[in-house]
């Protein structure tokens, strides 16, 4: 049986190819040439129909095979890949969290410590004024004063438990979501080609669209 597919697929695609061949070259120059031309494609048709037909002959088989095994696996196949998202969001939401109170904290360390450069700034601007009072050395209490104002705040960086000594790392993955449309840039807008189309045959193109113009792709079909 498959011997005799096999050739019976072979015989079709010859009998195609010589078609092909003979009729490519055809011109329409008379009625009889219109004649010819429509038993060419009448021809054409039938031709194309019994190409479908062995396709499908060979691959309805597999596609049926392929849709079976599909649904065996969907199930646990959806299954991992839910765990795998609950997973991905509780690591997600760790990692922010850990990041949210390590900035609190972070804060909290900056304060502490611009307020003790803030406090020994004022403890050498009084330096200074005690000094000018008791000794009147106006040059050493500017010098006071020039220290005074160079210190600043020694900042303890901190860092936030990180998912990398796991061999893990959050990546960006920015996306868009479109809140109101109509503020949208025209340029991000894409016509609905589909809808036009159908209005453009209901219509036979009279309908009146600003930016675009209905054209007809005309045909010729068999009765």
């Amino acid at each position: 049986m498959e011997l005799i597919k096999a050739a019976t697929e072979k015989e079709l695609i010859a009998e195609i190819e010589t078609f092909v061949v003979t009729v490519e070259s055809v011109e329409i120059r008379d009625l009889n040439d219109c004649q010819g031309a429509v038993v060419f494609r009448n021809r054409i048709k039938t031709l194309t129909n019994q190409l479908e037909a062995a396709r499908k002959e060979l691959t309805v088989p597999l596609d049926d095979t392929k849709k079976k095994i599909m649904v065996r696996f969907k199930v646990p196949t959806d299954r991992l890949e839910a765990l795998d998202l609950k997973i991905k969001n509780a690591l997600l939401a760790f990692d922010a969290e850990q990041k949210r109170l390590a900035a609190i904290e972070q804060k909290r360390l900056d304060d502490l410590a611009a307020k003790a450069a803030q406090a020994e700034r004022e403890r050498l601007e009084k330096e200074a004024v005690v000094l000018v009072a008791t000794t009147g050395d106006v040059s050493a209490a500017e010098e006071i004063l020039k220290e005074a104002e160079s210190v600043t705040a020694q900042v303890l960086e901190l860092k936030a438990p990180s998912l990398a000594v796991f061999g893990v790392h959050t990546r960006d993955n920015w996306k868009v979501k479109v809140v109101d449309v109509s503020k949208l840039d025209r340029k991000y807008m894409i016509p609905d080609e589909r809808a036009l189309n159908e209005l453009a045959r209901s219509s036979k193109g009279n309908a009146k669209i600003h930016g675009v113009e209905f054209w007809n792709d005309k045909g010729v079909a068999r009765r």
